[in-house]
């Protein structure tokens, strides 16, 4: 097996339709994994980022929890 660098591949060696395989994996790949595309997929909305007030908590005893079981 030949050594090969991780920034750029040989796919000279590689038949037409191999290469063409290669290929269409690899932009498949930036597709999927691009920074800029999910980046946007998991952006939460403002509301999720702004500190929840104390008092909105409930305060709940323990027993309380477990009392009807």
């Amino acid at each position: 097996m030949q050594a090969v660098n991780r920034k750029q591949l040989d796919l000279e060696i590689l038949p037409d339709e191999a290469r063409k395989q290669i290929i269409d994996f690899y932009e498949f790949l930036l597709r999927k994994y691009s920074y800029k595309q999910r980046k946007d997929k998991s952006k939460l909305p403002e509301e999720f980022y702004k500190p929840i007030r104390k008092e909105k908590y409930l305060s709940v005893k323990r027993e309380e929890i477990y009392k009807n079981i």
